[in-house]
């Protein structure tokens, strides 16, 4: 296992970097939100690894804080549960956050989450609820971390109270948090947007 990587950074392209260490150049790939705490390049860095083994590759997946790294181990270890998906999930939600969600087997939150519907939420709260339901992260429990929701789950809650089906929603909340139009949107727009695509789908259909 490669625990880290520290070396020269040289090159950050979207959502990788490449670090030199030992004559050698090594390509991580990070979640999106560390590209806000990478130094220049040129300059030392470290971070936090995971290594990804498949028959035909081997993927170095790179973090700025352990917390991250190990949360997304834990994703990782589920079924179902790609690399790829695992850091779509930790770049969305904060570990203590998706720890909560799990342990209260809040489904609309789960399904707020890229790439996770309802049987993947469910699946995630069967495989990780005994795991981490005494676990302590970053120093606190889970009972000192405070109810704040993310965007999303905000959206999502919303929106399934006012009767709409929780797969159907969940599909629109990820399509429209990807696009970069709507990365700083807060919940109220979110809704606002899903409910006029359904409404045009709609209309469509109709």
């Amino acid at each position: 296992m490669i625990w880290s990587l520290a070396g020269k950074l040289v090159a950050v392209s979207g959502n990788t970097a490449v670090v030199e260490t030992g004559g050698l150049g090594f390509q991580v790939f990070l979640p999106a939100s560390a590209g806000n705490c990478l130094p220049q390049t040129g300059t030392q860095v470290v971070l936090y690894t995971s290594l990804q083994v498949k028959e035909d590759s081997l993927t170095l997946f790179g973090f700025t804080t352990t917390e991250q790294r190990d949360f997304f181990n834990l994703l990782v270890s589920v079924t179902g549960i790609g690399p790829r998906g695992a850091l779509s999930i930790v770049d969305s939600i904060s570990g203590e956050h998706f720890f909560r969600a799990v342990i209260k087997e809040d489904l609309a939150a789960l399904m707020g989450l890229p790439g996770v519907g309802k049987k993947t939420a469910s699946r995630l709260i069967v495989e990780l609820k005994d795991k981490i339901e005494k676990t302590i992260f970053n120093g606190k429990t889970l009972d000192n971390v405070p109810e704040r929701k993310t965007v999303q789950e905000e959206a999502m809650e919303g929106l399934v109270s006012l009767g709409y089906d929780p797969d159907e929603v969940a599909w629109l909340i990820q399509k429209l948090v990807s696009d970069d139009r709507h990365k700083n949107s807060d919940s109220s727009e979110i809704i606002r947007c899903v409910l006029k695509s359904m409404a045009c789908r709609e209309e469509e259909q109709g």
